[in-house]
């Protein structure tokens, strides 16, 4: 009797204690459900930084020049008037003439109060993800460029590939030059670096950059720069662009490269030593050479360059 008991006892337990293990599996997933959902949900939440375009001064092109007071500087950015550079009756009712840039200038002690100060007096905020160029005048150069570099170096908005170049006067003459074919000098100083409409065109099979088709110009970036400055070895260089008048009206053009030492500007390079650089460090690819010979004037295009350097 007490045998049966037990078996009849256990056959009423097992169901019983096999719905309970169901029931508790059953809640640790939709806890564990819960759980998931709501960390998945935490992390969508991408609209906590947001910054409205109506907020921001996109700016496109940066020049710093030695202040006019002693130990400061001079920022001028370049940013982008969005009304002036759209399309069809709403650029029309711009005004005929209108620019589509606007230079912003400040001077301070360093960029980081100069950033600072600009909004002091404009109702945005520069914001330089955008920004293609960074042009140190050569009186800054000659000085000291660390200022300058190290903060955008360090700032989350730059851009380490824009391009860096020193002005053979002063960097803000260079923002407000006429761009023939751009509306903004800042986006026509990128592209002659870039030169994107010779970039299209295939020589030798190759897609080739500005420096590659006549060789004569060093194409520098903010992050080649900053890591030639740092390197114990190799001399840091920059292309170098200038101001000139054609027709009453300025324009600008790349002329030159300049070599610096220690951080600051020792020298500079005219376009036939620029180009010897170019081929000792296998940067040149292309080219036009004029030679004087007892035959008369003979012309050669380089379609290939390759050089090896063995310290």
């Amino acid at each position: 009797m007490i045998k049966k008991a037990v078996k009849t006892g256990r056959k009423l337990f097992l169901p019983f204690s096999l719905s309970f293990s169901r029931q508790r599996r059953e809640k640790a997933r939709r806890a564990t459900a819960v759980l998931l959902c709501t960390l998945l949900i935490l992390s969508l939440s991408s609209c906590w930084s947001r910054r409205e375009l109506n907020t921001l001064a996109i700016v496109l092109g940066t020049g710093l020049d030695v202040g006019d007071q002693p130990d400061t500087l001079k920022l001028t950015a370049q940013v982008v008037k969005a009304s002036a550079i759209g399309s069809g009756s709403t650029a029309k009712a711009g005004g005929a003439g209108e620019k589509a840039y606007v230079n912003i200038s400040y001077t301070d002690k360093s960029v980081l109060s100069v950033l600072r100060g600009i909004t002091h007096m404009q109702s945005r905020r520069p914001y330089f993800s955008h920004n293609e160029v960074f042009i140190f005048s050569s009186d800054l150069a000659k000085r000291d460029m660390a200022e300058g570099l190290d903060a955008f170096a360090r700032d989350y908005e730059s851009r380490l590939h824009a391009d860096l170049l020193i002005s053979k006067g002063k960097a803000s003459d260079i923002l407000q030059g006429e761009a023939a074919l751009e509306k903004i000098p800042a986006r026509q100083i990128g592209d002659m670096m870039e030169n994107k409409t010779i970039r299209n065109l295939r020589i030798i099979g190759d897609m080739m950059e500005d420096q590659e088709i006549n060789s004569e110009t060093a194409v520098v970036t903010l992050r080649d720069f900053s890591i030639a400055t740092l390197s114990g070895s190799k001399a840091p260089v920059a292309p170098m662009i200038e101001v000139y008048e054609s027709g009453g009206e300025k324009h600008i053009k790349l002329e030159d490269t300049a070599v610096f030492k220690g951080g600051k500007m020792i020298g500079e390079l005219d376009k036939s030593q620029t180009r010897g650089l170019l081929w000792v460090t296998n940067q040149a690819k292309s080219g036009v050479k004029t030679l004087d010979t007892r035959w008369g004037q003979v012309v050669l295009e380089i379609f290939d360059s390759n050089s090896k350097l063995s310290p």
